[in-house]
This record gives C-alpha cells, structure tokens and sequence, in this order.
C-alpha cells in the first residue's frame, strides 16, 4: 500500500478533501501533502467527496448556464427557456436555421463535459487501484466508497453517451495505469456495460455499508456531502439512475432493458422522496451579489433567457389568460411569473405573430403619444415607456417589482428558481413516475400500474416539488420602482389537495383519451423538470422526439425545425487524440442522431403554433 500511497499524496494535491466534523466550508488539509501526512483510513473517503462536489458531475457552475443561455443554445433550441422574439434578439434567430457555426452552439457547456468528466473522475482509478492491492480490512471500510465512485463515474459517462454518442470508455481513467490515448468505444457496449456496473455496486452498496466499523460508519456521515451519511438514499438514487438509461436502452434492446426493468420493480428501492442536497455555500446570496462561479450567478446574468415558450406555457395554462385553479396547472403560479396584467403568457415562436401582435402594438402606439399619469412617478413612466413589451435591461435584473410591472409574457418564477437557496438536483418522485408511465405504456415491465396512474402520480408529486422548493426562498425583495406591485405572487400558497388531485385526474384523462400517450408524459417532464433539467429534457426530446416544438419562424420568414441531435467533440480530440478521433470523425456533426433513437427520421417539430 506504500507505493500507492505515495502516488495518491502526489495527486491529491489538486483534487482531494476530507470535511471537518463541525464545517460547513470546504476543509483544504489535502491540498499541500507536505504540511499533512493523510492517515491512510482518510484517502478514500477524501477522494469520494471530491468526486461528489465536482461541479458539472451533480453541482452546474456558472459558465455552462452563462453560455448555454445566451439564447442560442440547448434551452433555446429545445424550447425550454427562450428569449422573446422581439427586434432585440433578430440577430440570434435569423441564424437558427444556420448549424454551420452561426447558429446553435454548446461549445462552452454541453461540450466541456466530454473533457471534464474525464478530468474530474480521475480519482476512480486510483481508488480502484487501492481496493485491487488492498488488503482485507481496508477493502472492508473502504469498499463502499469505491462502490459509490463507480455507480457516479457510470452515472457521468452514460450521461456523456447520451450527448457525444461513441467516447473513451472501456480503457479510460487509466492514467495511473500509463494509459492515456485511448478508443471509442460502441454506445449501446457503454449502455450495456454501465448499466450492469451500476447494479453490481448498487446491490453491494448495504452490505459494504454494514460491515464497517461505527468509526468508518461515523467518517462516511462525516464526508457524505450529499446524504449525510444515509446509505438508502444512495441506493434509492442509484436504482433511480439505473432504470432512467435502461429505458433510453428500450428503443434499440427492450430485451436487455426490460431485465434491469424489471429486476429494479421487483427490488423496490425506488424512491420514496425528492432526492436533493443543500451546497455548502448560500446561492442566495452568490446571486444577490453576482459574484462567484455559482450557476445562479449564471442565472440571473442571463435572465432574459428565463421566458417560457408555449410548449410549457400551454400546457398549464389550460383556459383564459388569468389562472384559474381547477382549471389550469395548480403548478403555474409557482413555476411561472405573472404579467403586468396579472395573468400568464407564453413566448409563441413566431416572429410575424409578435411583431404584429395587437396588444404589443397597441402598448407601443400609447406610450409613444400617451401623457404620464397624475399617479405615476416620474421613474415608474420611464420604465414604461422603455419598456413597453418586457424588461430586458441587466440593470434591473434584481428588481422583480419591475419585471411584475413591466412585462407583457411570463418569465419563471424568479424567486422560484434564481432568489432561492437553490438545491443540489438528483432525482424527485416526479421523474421516476414519468419513467414508470413510460414503462408502463411500453409494457417494459410489471409497474402495479396503468400508465395514466403514474402520470396522476406524476403531476401531484411534481406539485409537492415545486411548492416546497418555492418555499426554500426567504428571499423579500425591496419594492424600489413600483411600491404598489404584489410580490406575494412571487410566493403562491399551495392549492388545497382537492384541486391538485382535480388536475391530476384531468391529466390522466387527457392522457387515456390521447392517440399518442407519450407526447403527454414528455410535456409532463417538460413541465416538472423546466430550468433545472435542460440537458436532460434535450436528452429526451432527441429520443422520443417529444414533446412536439413549435417551428421558428424568423424575421426572415424563414419558419425553421432546426433539430441538434448530439453534441460536438471538442476541438482538442482532433489533436491530443488523433489517431481514435479520426474513427468516428464522420458521426461529429449536430445532425447524426445518438444511437437509441429509434426514429430518427422522425421531426421534433410540430407543423402548426400552439393556440
């Protein structure tokens, strides 16, 4: 163990940690090896918490939420979050059509995680190398962590599959080993191989749990950023995990799906909660100050990125324009921000239809001639008359006094998703359900239920979600424009369980009376997951194709289905990699689909605007 030992103090260096009992902030004793001998019992639950605080693994940082909603990226493109087709951003849809570099890019966030993944899972080797040479005892307190990494490094490269296709996997995280130019290797190999890694680990995870000492058992609370040390709430998200790619596996191996399919039913360790962490940092108040590298100060520096196109907007907003509980979504009040007129608007993605809009035109007539108000300030008509349509000046971008005053289309619920404690995302009741609808509907497995059923389940589990994350904020902001604006609409009390169980059985009807059931379980997930889901709602509209877009029309006239199927390599394949990269050169381009979509031919895009 010396000699690995001694490697490992070489590198840890720059990635290991160990947390203090009573800390909060991260304990750095792992940063300079010559100030700190680590005791040997404290390596592997080092580099175990390394691995679960790097960002892009479960934390985003701020560059991929900076550059991936500049308005020309996956939320834009999967119409998650837009910005609107006003004159402001002709320039960015005039080139949707263009995916030849003038277009889509995801240079600066999907694309990073191709090289990042494999940076920052480096610690894998090693602690596989440690428990290979390890003796009895050590692999005793030990193996659970090894076990942990390996279910998160399959979890992190099943997810680059989904965005790259065919990577290094089979040999890769082999450095310390001397390998490092490694292959390609098959997609559906990696699907096949993760899935079957992430079952062996997660079946081991409690027994490995339970034969540690209560020294060890006491570390493991200590270091478990994530959980705190409750070894359930692994296995839980871990089988959630397993059955989300065994069922993207269905399209192209329903065999071999349907075996971890219903091998996970029957083990019932699905989750019974939201699986969340709170960071050790307040994202509060990293988004009031714009400072760090936190994703909320990428949130709210791209906040004009926040508007909700009606591939979301309409399916809540089920009626008139205002809402109207047991009407509409019992979830609009709390994912979405109220206009000017206290009702609910969505972005239609169509240049013509708001360039020529009557009420935006008529907004822009009246404040043109109009005389200010004996009962506005001076400031307030200002704003107005700037801002006749919405509010997209940087320099409010605090101020939700004016966005509530201003706005003619609805944003997310700001004080929702960005003035928030925002926490750490696994995986919630919601998306399971939303996965067992689908297991359900394609008889991959023996569920309990009917599709409908967990689709029901789906939407009042989603509500108790976003309710309680709504809840976190006691963010009060100031009213510095418009003292008379209601910002308690910011923080919607929850409907009675009445009107949610209403919905949800109207959402269940919708879904048993609808041709294709499977549209209605994407736009749930759209729905459920919105801003804090983008990779994996594009993820699942290039699988299933769903929920159906609406076309773009520009400027131009040009009505544009611009369909990004995967992701670019980096550009540093074509160097560092050479010799591998050149073998699967042809399938690096936006259009060659990821190999589980089992109709690519088929079109993301709807023919028609949602009305």
């Amino acid at each position: 163990m010396k000699t690995i030992k001694n490697k490992i103090f070489v590198i840890l260096v720059l990635f290991g940690f160990v947390f203090g009992s009573c800390q909060s902030q991260l304990d750095e004793q792992f940063y300079n090896p010559e100030q700190y001998q680590a005791p040997e019992e404290t390596l592997m639950p080092g580099m175990f918490s390394n691995v679960v605080y790097q960002w892009k693994i479960f934390i985003q940082d701020y560059g991929e939420y900076w550059w991936g909603l500049g308005g020309w990226g996956i939320a834009a493109y999967s119409q998650i979050g837009v910005r609107p087709m006003i004159a402001n951003y002709d320039a960015i849809y005039n080139t949707w059509p263009d995916l030849n570099g003038g277009g889509f890019d995801e240079t600066n966030d999907a694309r990073t995680y191709f090289n990042h993944m494999y940076e920052r899972l480096r610690p894998w080797g090693l602690m596989k190398n440690m428990i290979e040479t390890g003796d009895e005892a050590f692999v005793k307190e030990n193996q659970l962590y090894y076990d942990l990494v390996t279910i998160i490094k399959d979890f992190a490269f099943l997810r680059n599959v989904d965005f790259f296709n065919s990577i290094p996997y089979f040999d890769a995280l082999r450095g310390v080993e001397g390998v490092f130019f490694v292959k390609y290797d098959d997609p559906k190999d990696i699907y096949v191989a993760g899935l079957n890694n992430i079952k062996e680990c997660t079946e081991r995870l409690q027994s490995s749990y339970n034969a540690m000492s209560a020294e060890s058992k006491a570390l493991f609370t200590q270091q478990d950023l994530a959980f705190n040390g409750d070894i359930s709430k692994w296995i839980e998200w871990a089988t959630a995990v397993r059955l989300k790619y065994a069922v993207r596996l269905s399209g192209v191996d329903e065999a071999k799906a349907k075996e971890h399919i219903q091998d996970i039913i029957n083990k019932g360790t699905l989750p019974n909660s939201d699986l969340t962490w709170d960071p050790p940092f307040t994202t509060l108040s990293a988004t009031l100050s714009g400072g760090g590298e936190t994703w909320v100060r990428g949130m709210i520096e791209r906040f004009t990125s926040y508007f909700i196109p009606n591939v979301i907007m309409k399916r809540m907003n089920r009626g008139n324009d205002a809402y109207e509980p047991g009407t509409d979504d019992p979830r609009l009040p709390v994912i979405a921000m109220p206009t000017k007129w206290g009702d609910y608007r969505g972005i239609r993605m169509d240049r013509g239809y708001e360039r020529n809009e009557p009420y935006r035109a008529a907004q822009v007539a009246y404040y043109n001639t109009a005389t200010k108000p004996d009962d506005v300030t001076d400031a307030q008509w200002n704003l107005m008359k700037s801002f006749p349509y919405l509010m997209n000046n940087g320099s409010y971008r605090n101020n939700l006094d004016v966005m509530l005053s201003v706005n003619s289309v609805s944003k997310y619920n700001l004080k929702t998703l960005v003035f928030n404690e925002t926490p750490v995302y696994m995986t919630s009741r919601a998306e399971v359900d939303l996965l067992l609808a689908e297991v359900a509907l394609n008889n991959l497995g023996s569920t309990g239920k009917s599709g409908a059923d967990h689709v029901a389940d789906a939407v009042k589990h989603s509500v108790d979600f976003w309710y309680w994350y709504n809840g976190r904020s006691t963010y009060n902001p100031d009213k510095n424009y418009f003292p008379d604006v209601d910002l308690t609409v910011l923080s919607p009390a929850k409907p009675n369980q009445s009107v949610i169980d209403q919905y949800a059985d109207f959402i269940k009807n919708e879904y048993n009376n609808a041709p294709d059931k499977l549209e209605i379980i994407m736009q749930q997930k759209y729905i459920h997951l919105n801003m804090i889901g983008i990779y994996e709602l594009w993820t699942e509209l290039r699988r299933t194709r769903r929920p159906k877009l609406e076309p773009v029309t520009t400027l131009l006239d040009i009505r544009a289905k611009t369909q990004i199927e995967r992701a670019h390599y980096p550009a540093s394949e074509q160097s560092t990699n050479a010799e591998e990269y050149q073998k699967v050169q042809a399938q690096d381009n936006y259009s060659s689909p990821i190999f589980w979509v089992k109709s690519p031919s088929e079109s993301f895009y709807r023919d028609t605007y949602i009305d």
